[in-house]
């Protein structure tokens, strides 16, 4: 078993805003977003009520470049690790900071372009398909994806494909905007990003797999001798 860290390759946030919750989740308005060439040290995350029926929602992305894993390699393992930062403003809902990791439709998106890239999400897969991770602001917050689960296969699928895996980081509030969960008031965070000064506060995916097996490659002599005179021996299994 091997295990290597995979630091985020590229990241960026957008921003729908407008009247009716459901609306802004759908993308009622939505702005052109940050650059991941800008190398930010951190993505701001908004979820709020505005008052007047008016609410704010931010979208954060984050794609990891697979190759580090040899292309021989099985993935056995994936957990994905963003370092939430506190935001001067208060969170007013408990289920704010509860988030799920789903999967991003593309995987090579480099900045917020309005509406083609708000709707980039497959909503039914998901790192863990019955809970959401309760995080907390100034420190790490970790997502197993777990191995039955589709988001485990997405990421193998990515890595065969020779392809980076593409996430956005979604709250309860925004993922359950149709059962009638609404931000009742301001909710902030961020997350620390690919510009981020300490290296180990940047977005990461640890993954473990197992290296292919080399095979075993032997010579065998019943009798006389080998004398090589020049050049070399090469043998391959």
């Amino acid at each position: 078993m091997a295990e290597v860290t995979v630091f985020v390759d590229e990241n960026f946030s957008h921003r729908s805003r407008g009247s009716g919750w459901t609306t802004v989740v759908d993308g009622a308005t939505v702005f052109n977003g940050s650059d991941t060439a800008d190398n930010p040290a951190s993505l701001g995350h908004i979820c709020s009520d505005d008052g007047g029926g008016a609410f704010t929602n931010d979208r954060c992305y984050f794609s990891f470049d697979l190759s580090e894993v040899p292309s021989d390699g099985t993935i056995t393992g994936v957990v994905m690790t963003l370092h939430f930062i506190s935001v001067v403003g208060s969170q007013t809902d408990s289920d704010y900071l509860k988030f799920k990791i789903v999967k991003a439709t593309e995987h090579n998106l480099t900045t917020g372009n309005g509406t083609s890239t708000w709707d980039d999400r497959d909503e039914s897969v998901v790192h863990d398909d019955d809970n959401f991770v309760t995080c907390t602001d100034d420190q790490d917050n970790s997502f197993t994806f777990n191995t039955g689960d589709d988001l485990f296969a997405y990421v193998v699928a990515q890595h065969a494909a020779g392809n980076n895996a593409a996430f956005w980081p979604m709250s309860k509030l925004e993922l359950e905007d149709g059962a009638g969960a609404a931000p009742t008031g301001m909710n902030r965070t961020s997350f620390a990003a690919n510009g981020a000064s300490t290296s180990s506060e940047k977005p990461k995916l640890v993954i473990t797999f197992t290296p292919a097996e080399v095979p075993n490659s032997s010579i065998k002599l019943t009798g006389g001798s080998i004398k090589l005179s020049g050049g070399s021996l090469k043998v391959e299994g």
